[in-house]
């Protein structure tokens, strides 16, 4: 499995260079990182030089853009794909799971991954799941990825590792740090090496 080992989730309180910026220190500091360009507000034809910009950065350093929800603008584009359902027309590569309905969805789209979430507490969100979470899709994922997503941070993400993710997503923890780069390579440090086991 290829999964990577990150994933940086685009916030639109943040402006396009801000964005830009954060994605080409992160994806630099760790390479294989997965952006996911989300926004819940703009049209397509406004984000597409954002995403044409975030897509140059990833293939520098060997990783994936997905779009959130936005098939047509990953096809016009040459993402790798989407972050969303099945549509039988652009590749899913990643998709959400709130629970284990949803991570049985993902596995039977098709997804190369599940962002699995919350794990930690998030203002406005479902209660924090708890790394249990994580160990418990490990068993129900097969073959397809785990990533935690939902307050991971420096702090925490040795323990959703430890607990058997892949791979953790993060949004403010990096793109509101001083330092991205520095931190994004804090928060994969115990990320398990490529063809082995995390556990």
């Amino acid at each position: 499995m290829n999964i990577p080992p990150l994933v940086l989730i685009t916030d639109s309180a943040f402006d396009d260079e801000h964005l830009a910026r954060v994605a080409e220190l992160v994806c630099k500091a760790v390479p294989r990182t997965c952006v996911q360009l989300r926004d819940h507000h703009r049209d397509d034809a406004s984000l597409e030089p954002l995403a044409t910009r975030l897509l140059e950065i990833t293939r520098a350093h060997g990783g994936l853009l997905l779009l959130n929800r936005r098939p047509d603008l990953a096809r016009r584009v040459g993402a790798d794909g989407i972050h969303g359902d099945a549509n039988g027309r652009t590749p899913v590569v990643s998709a959400p799971a709130h629970d284990d309905v949803e991570l049985r969805m993902a596995k039977d789209g098709g997804a190369r991954f599940a962002l699995v979430s919350p794990i930690y507490a998030v203002p406005g969100k479902q209660a924090p799941r708890g790394v249990g979470a994580l160990a418990a899709a490990r068993e129900l994922a097969g073959e397809m990825g785990v990533i935690a997503l939902g307050g991971v941070d420096e702090d925490n993400a040795a323990a959703c590792f430890a607990a058997g993710a892949h791979g953790v997503a993060c949004i403010r923890a990096l793109l509101a740090a001083i330092d991205p780069g520095t931190a994004a390579r804090r928060i994969v440090e115990h990320a398990p090496v490529i063809g082995s086991s995390p556990r």
